[in-house]
C-alpha cells in the first residue's frame, strides 16, 4: 500500500513508471534489510546466542514454506489459518522452552 502511495506522487508526470520506482524502493529495502540483519547476526555471534539465531532461521524459513505453499499451491484460506496458527504456536512453545533451558543452563553455570 505504502510503496503504491510513494511511487504515484507525481511521477507519473516526470515521465517515470510506477513500478519502476517500485522496483527500486524494494531493492533500497532489501540493501537496508541485509545491513541490519548482518549486524544483528554479527551482534547474536559475538555474544554467543546460537540458540536464538537458530530459532530465528528456523521461524523464518518455516514462515516462508507456509507462505509460499499458500501463493504458489493455492492452500485454502481456511486451512492456511489452521497452519498459521499451529505454526505460531509451535513456535512460541519452542521459544519457551529455549529461554527455560537457557535459564536452567545459566543458573546451573552460576553454581559451578
Amino acid at each position: 500500500m505504502y510503496l503504491h502511495l510513494i511511487a504515484s506522487i507525481q511521477l507519473g508526470h516526470q515521465g517515470v513508471e510506477k513500478h519502476y520506482v517500485t522496483y527500486i524502493l524494494i531493492a533500497g529495502g532489501l540493501v537496508v534489510g541485509y545491513f541490519l540483519l548482518r549486524a544483528m547476526v554479527k551482534w547474536f555471534i559475538g555474544n554467543e546466542l546460537f540458540d536464538f539465531l537458530s530459532y530465528l532461521m528456523v521461524s523464518g524459513v518455516l514462515l516462508i514454506l507456509l507462505f509460499s505453499n499458500y501463493f504458489l499451491l493455492g492452500l485454502s484460506m481456511e486451512y492456511f489459518h489452521v497452519l498459521l496458527r499451529a505454526l505460531l504456536q509451535g513456535l512460541a512453545g519452542l521459544g519457551g522452552c529455549l529461554v527455560l533451558w537457557n535459564g536452567i543452563k545459566m543458573v546451573f553455570k552460576k553454581h559451578n
